[in-house]
């Protein structure tokens, strides 16, 4: 049986502190959010590390997330509540424009994993399952999908998911293939995860490996 969390990773980042007593700074790693690997290519929401300087663990070797390998980045930061980073407040017509999402694709050449990205959205009512670490513990809740919109679909999670975020990066799975990654979620349903569809991240992976870059 395969072993979903070598292949769902915690993203983790160097932060400074600043302590008054000794008036000197410190360097210390913090944990972000998720990702997960698809063969060559390691895959999280912008959000999670969006202005920060991001880094995965895989096995003995830690391998940093920056614009070197960069290869996507679509973004909804301009639509995020400030305070409660997880909630995004947009007009339908932003969910539905077809250039939206909340994807960072890195080239991480040399990782592999059986995860295959869906080409095609999950339709309402399919059962999903969501995988993700939360304060360095493995979590699993069931994802029935409640509404599609655009590049995005809102899944209703069973047990629900931290609400004061945490989970976001995480994909959403059936039978190893992924059919999308936790956005983020909504105050007024806690139940309620938003996932930015994996056909979308497989459309846009399409067009680099067409133009050969």
């Amino acid at each position: 049986m395969i072993k979903y969390r070598d292949y769902i990773k915690s993203i983790y980042s160097k932060e400074m502190s600043f302590s008054l007593r000794d008036e000197n700074q410190k360097e210390y790693e913090t944990r972000l959010e998720n990702g997960f690997v698809i063969n060559n290519y390691f895959i999280t929401a912008a959000h999670v590390v969006e202005n920060r300087d991001p880094f995965i663990k895989v096995d003995d070797r830690i391998i940093g997330l920056s614009c070197d390998n960069l290869v996507i980045w679509r973004d909804m930061t301009k639509f995020r509540d400030p305070s409660n980073f997880d909630y995004v407040h947009c007009q339908s017509n932003d969910y539905y424009n077809q250039d939206n999402g909340d994807i960072a694709v890195y080239r991480i050449d040399g990782i592999k994993s059986p995860f295959i990205l869906s080409k095609e959205m999950p339709a309402i009512g399919d059962s999903l399952v969501s995988y993700y670490y939360y304060k360095n513990r493995w979590h699993k809740a069931s994802a029935s999908v409640y509404e599609v919109k655009g590049n995005f679909f809102d899944c209703i999670m069973q047990p629900i998911h931290p609400t004061e975020g945490g989970s976001s990066g995480s994909p959403v799975i059936k039978n190893n293939i992924v059919y999308g990654l936790v956005s983020g979620g909504y105050v007024a349903d806690k139940r309620i995860c938003q996932c930015t569809s994996a056909c979308f991240i497989n459309k846009l992976l399409s067009q680099i490996d067409t133009n050969g870059n």
